[in-house]
């Protein structure tokens, strides 16, 4: 079975999420949560029931559609009445990959985050997609590690000193540098054509 380098970053869900993790009691109004929301700089709430456990999460999304859209009153609507309801929750030990097939599977844009079943922060697609360099170079790391080099020839760009054409493809041959036909037309071979 051929190996998967992208599944096999380091990055981890615990490395990118957002936290602390910030809460509202399911009986308070719309309008308190997105203030709080407003005021903190973020896109969502968990909302917990009166003993401190998390039953749902807020989102901009939740308060635009089933609020705003409907015509509800956000000062009279519950959090309760409008939240996501279960919060999908994925470990902070789990790669960045794992996060987006959870997403993917539950169409969701967060998740979240726990250690030690302990809520500790919240993963979204905005925090993946600002992994996504870091991820990408740990991916360049392991495919160049375990596929051999296609065309290890270096290229330069200039006049080719046989034909005088430019090329963005010149190469090193017999001490002058020329194109790919120049070289094929002297009896070179030209990789990777």
């Amino acid at each position: 079975m051929r190996r998967d380098p992208l599944s096999e970053t380091r990055i981890t869900v615990g490395d990118i999420m957002s936290s602390p993790v910030y809460s509202l009691p399911k009986t308070e109004t719309v309008t308190t949560a997105a203030m709080e929301m407003e005021l903190r700089g973020i896109g969502s709430i968990l909302v917990a029931n009166s003993s401190g456990k998390t039953v749902g999460i807020i989102t901009e999304r939740d308060i635009i559609t089933r609020v705003i859209a409907k015509g509800k009153d956000p000062s009279n609507s519950k959090l309760e009445e409008v939240m996501s309801s279960p919060l999908v929750k994925i470990d902070h030990d789990k790669n960045v990959m794992k996060a987006l097939d959870a997403m993917r599977l539950h169409k969701l844009r967060r998740l979240g985050v726990v250690k030690d079943e302990k809520l500790v922060g919240i993963v979204t697609e905005r925090d993946i997609i600002s992994a996504v360099p870091a991820i990408l170079e740990q991916y360049y790391e392991k495919t160049h590690s375990i596929m051999p080099a296609v065309n290890n020839v270096e290229r330069y760009e200039g006049y080719c000193e046989e034909c005088g054409q430019w090329s963005e493809r010149l190469l090193d041959y017999e001490g002058r540098f020329m194109c790919d036909e120049c070289v094929t037309d002297l009896g070179g071979q030209v990789e990777g054509t």
